[in-house]
């Protein structure tokens, strides 16, 4: 876990070394600089996990810093490297598609400022040398050059064309919300970006039109989706800067230039506290959520369950295909590949009925669902033909007893298994006839009506307690 975190620390410091360098086209002031550099590193927290899309963040960043200084007209690489640098983006990860978006945001701007679409007095010429256009062409071969051709581009459109699926189903691809304090750093930058550029305008009556076409499509980009939030940031946090300092709030004056690295310093501050508090795990792992002690079970008695048809939430893929390898293959992760099955499953939850066509139709053998406090109404008619109703848990329509037996329950996870999958000797032993959760209602009743055998209770609780307590050593072992 150290390792995880040192190879973590050093990608996003490799990340915030690359921002620095572009902060120092724009100011000599360094609290300005650590400042922004403050706003970033909290804002970018969101889409800091431990995973590929961290070379991507360091791709673009110097991408836009290639491109800042082209735009600067300061000496830059020429476009053949564009070709080695998107070569081993494309090797690591999808998002060198951002990379290229971003050229040629800057080159149609260039070309609309060569042909004059707009018409304002520019404070200095257009730069010099060879056309975007190249650097664009330049970055598509070297995302060419890899073992999988164009793979990685129908990876790419396959997103696209999934994009409402997900959106809805995902929460990292659901749209940044202003209600979540976890979000409320990218807002910070985002808001501040549009802000510098509208006192831009105002002051000077000019705008670089590379710079603002990246901010606003990537913002607008990161405001609907919640994964491209540190792409959005990155363009933002040294677009305040570079705005601010055009249009003359950056002066270097002492009053002034304290008065600016105080702003961006409060702006930090705030970003970085709400960070700390909703985005940082107490432990090393943060299982919230992740059902460990479901899954210790599921690895005891692998020997007497079917091994293959193991039903599991979207979310929990990840943890249980690597808890319970190589005695179960798990249903869906969050992988690309198993988009299809997003939808799917959404629609099949509609009904008790598409529930159970869903599961015949996958040969789901064991279900592992949430146990979670979803109740539907239903009437209960007595022997004298009168009625009661009661709230009862929604897994009694969508599993019935007939065909499924609940063999483990915790406050987390529903472990289900088919009748005539499992042995007939195991479900006995495990199945939960008595004890089941969020029936109180209904429990009580058939237990005041002398329904419900207290020996059978008896030994359901003790077993259900004895299950838990050896699951959670089991998790406390890891």
């Amino acid at each position: 876990m150290f390792s995880l975190w040192a190879f973590k620390a050093a990608l996003m410091a490799a990340s915030a070394l690359i921002l620095l360098k572009t902060l120092e086209l724009y100011t000599d002031v360094a609290p300005t600089r650590w400042s922004a550099a403050a706003l970033w590193g909290a804002a970018s927290l969101t889409r800091s996990d431990i995973r590929p899309e961290l070379f991507s963040l360091i791709g673009f960043g110097l991408v836009f810093l290639a491109l800042e200084r082209r735009r600067l007209a300061l000496k830059v690489p020429g476009p053949a490297w564009f070709v080695p640098l998107f070569c081993v983006w494309g090797n690591l990860h999808p998002g060198f598609v951002y990379g290229l978006a971003l050229i040629g945001l800057y080159a149609a701007a260039e070309a609309a400022e060569r042909w004059e679409l707009i018409q304002w007095k520019r404070p200095r010429p257009l730069p010099a040398g060879p056309s975007l256009w190249l650097y664009l062409a330049g970055g598509t071969m070297g995302c060419l050059l890899q073992v999988y051709t164009l793979a990685h581009f129908k990876v790419i459109w396959r997103h696209w064309q999934d994009m409402e699926n997900i959106s809805i189903r995902i929460s990292e691809w659901n749209s940044i919300r202003l209600d979540d304090p976890w979000h409320w750093p990218f807002w910070v930058a985002l808001l501040s970006g549009l802000g510098a550029a509208l006192l831009l305008l105002r002051r000077r009556r000019w705008l670089p039109l590379g710079p603002l076409a990246a901010l606003l499509f990537f913002g607008f980009s990161a405001s609907r989706h919640s994964r491209m939030a540190a792409y959005g940031v990155a363009c933002a946090v040294p677009l305040i800067v570079y705005f601010l300092h055009e249009a003359g709030a950056a002066a270097q004056t002492a009053a002034r230039r304290w008065l600016l690295t105080a702003a961006l310093a409060a702006f930090g501050a705030f970003a970085l506290a709400c960070s700390l508090r909703y985005g940082f795990a107490r432990t090393t792992f943060n299982d919230h959520g992740l059902p460990r002690r479901a899954a210790e079970f599921l690895a005891s008695e692998a020997a007497g369950l079917p091994r293959r048809g193991l039903y599991n939430p979207w979310g929990w893929g990840g943890y249980l295909g690597w808890r319970l390898h190589p005695g179960f293959l798990v249903f869906q992760d969050g992988r690309y590949l198993f988009h299809d099955l997003l939808k799917e499953t959404g629609d099949a939850l509609a009904s008790p009925e598409a529930w159970q066509g869903f599961l015949g139709r996958h040969r789901v053998d064991l279900a592992l669902m949430e146990n979670a406090p979803l109740r539907a109404e239903a009437t209960r008619t007595y022997p004298d033909g009168s009625t009661k109703a009661f709230w009862r848990p929604y897994y009694l329509s969508f599993m019935p007893r007939e065909g499924w037996a609940l063999v483990y329950w915790d406050e987390k996870a529903l472990l289900f298994a088919r009748r005539d999958a499992a042995p007939a000797p195991w479900i006995k032993a495990h199945e939960y006839r008595v004890l089941r959760p969020y029936d109180e209602g209904a429990f009580e009743d058939a237990r005041a009506r002398g329904e419900i055998s207290p020996k059978e209770l008896d030994e359901e609780r003790a077993r259900h307690d004895r299950e838990l307590a050896q699951a959670s050593r089991a998790v406390a072992s890891w």
